[in-house]
């Protein structure tokens, strides 16, 4: 370990220790170096990141100065800070990660923010959604914390992944309201009916993997990254199964990669879904699809 916060070293105030601990990690190679050395110091102190320009001032804790370390060697390895800090904020809502499932996505905020504003899945008194590779479980936490008419059966055919999102459904008290089933995509709920099925499948090529920068490639779980040789693998087997579980009128909401929406909404269409839309992401990008069994 590299001494950043030994303890006796001056009298080093708590901007000293942030601005050593961006260097590092700029050094390292982390291109978010400086704001995430932040978070890692805001961490430690048990504040936001924004409180540590009124505490730049104050003095390192020596007591800290090991745990920075610690988080420290790990960020300068490239591991994910989520899962060096243990949780992410998912639309205002910390969730429990690890290398055990993806850290969430931005998009993946948008996909929820998508089912929420679907006024017509909503004037139901309540709502059966299916979550087709739930990971951490912060679909189905969102849309259950923020949708009381909602009851989500979160689906993962990881064991360890559903370890995780039970961890974030007792977290939030939602255990009457989210059930976690370990399946492969709907194959193991035959008899069961939902009102939307939502999904943020693996959807990155085979040759895309390869290119992932060190941060997710060496770290994230590939299985919950990588869809196939063409990506698209998951969308084959999710759409007809949510076409069979769906009600008449029931709604799919997809989360797909930046350049697949043509190709996915061929799929959701040849499974016998209509009006098909798209959605774009902050960049312009469509990057989620949904649409209606007739």
């Amino acid at each position: 370990m590299q001494g950043t916060t030994r303890e006796g070293e001056g009298g080093r105030r708590v901007a000293d220790v942030c601005r050593a601990a961006a260097q590092r990690l700029t050094k390292a190679g982390l291109e978010d170096g400086e704001s995430v050395a932040r978070q890692a110091v805001a961490f430690l102190l048990g504040c936001s990141v924004p409180d540590l320009h009124r505490r730049a001032l104050e003095p390192w804790p020596a007591a800290a100065s090991l745990r920075l370390e610690d988080a420290l060697d790990r960020l300068a390895a490239h591991e994910p800070p989520a899962y060096v800090f243990g949780d992410a904020e998912f639309r205002g809502h910390r969730i429990v990660v690890d290398a055990r499932v993806l850290v969430p996505r931005p998009e993946t905020e948008q996909l929820v923010q998508a089912v929420l504003d679907d006024a017509s899945l909503w004037s139901r008194e309540t709502v059966q959604i299916a979550d087709v590779c739930t990971g951490s479980g912060c679909i189905a936490v969102a849309l259950a914390l923020e949708q009381p008419r909602a009851r989500v059966v979160a689906i993962d055919v990881s064991e360890e992944a559903l370890a995780v999102a039970r961890l974030n459904v007792i977290a939030h008290g939602l255990e009457d309201r989210v059930r976690l089933v370990q399946g492969e995509w709907l194959a193991d709920l035959p008899d069961e009916k939902f009102d939307a099925v939502v999904s943020n499948p693996p959807y990155v090529t085979d040759a895309e993997w390869c290119a992932l920068p060190p941060r997710v490639r060496a770290h994230e779980p590939r299985l919950a990254l990588v869809g196939g040789a063409d990506g698209l693998d998951a969308y084959r087997f999710i759409a007809p199964q949510a076409y069979r579980a769906l009600l008449r009128g029931g709604r799919i909401f997809l989360e797909i990669g930046a350049f697949q929406s043509d190709l996915v909404s061929a799929i959701v269409a040849a499974a016998g879904f209509s009006g098909i839309q798209y959605y774009q992401d902050y960049q312009g990008r469509d990057r989620w699809v949904t649409a209606t069994k007739p």
